[in-house]
């Protein structure tokens, strides 16, 4: 459990999508997942297709092509109590960001099946958004983590 809390963080002040990414990275470095490059090649890839990582409203899984940045696989996790606005689409809205570390096309695989299943349930994004703690966000992603 010790080791999961540190790949989350819970925010609650307004920052702008590219500092979030950069949180979101840091926890990764800090875990010896990822080197802080990925933010960088996280932000590149944004600023050329927009954010695409954003997959339905208040949830994205920012992630690029597998690089040197990447250590291992791994997954943070950060809780905006104040959407971050990826765009001035209203569908860019983000509450809760994850941020993927991917060593090649295949190995994250598990990750993103996890993580499909756990939103197929509408409860789940509601949830939460109302957890307060650290340990209740591990308590419900923590097989993502």
């Amino acid at each position: 459990m010790k080791n999961k809390i540190s790949l989350i963080e819970i925010v609650d002040k307004s920052i702008d999508w590219k500092n979030a990414i950069k949180l979101g990275v840091d926890l990764l470095v800090k875990n010896n997942i990822a080197t802080s490059e990925l933010s960088n090649a996280i932000i590149d890839s944004t600023l050329e297709m927009g954010p695409y990582y954003v997959l339905m409203p208040k949830v994205a899984l920012a992630h690029t092509a597998p690089g040197e940045y990447n250590k291992k696989v791994g997954l943070s996790l950060i809780l905006f109590k104040k959407p971050i606005k990826f765009s001035d689409n209203e569908r860019h809205q983000v509450n809760l960001l994850f941020t993927l570390s991917a060593i090649d096309s295949d190995s994250h695989m598990n990750i993103l099946v996890k993580f499909s299943e756990l939103f197929s349930s509408d409860s789940i994004l509601e949830q939460s958004l109302r957890c307060k703690s650290k340990e209740e966000l591990v308590n419900i992603f923590g097989e993502l983590l």
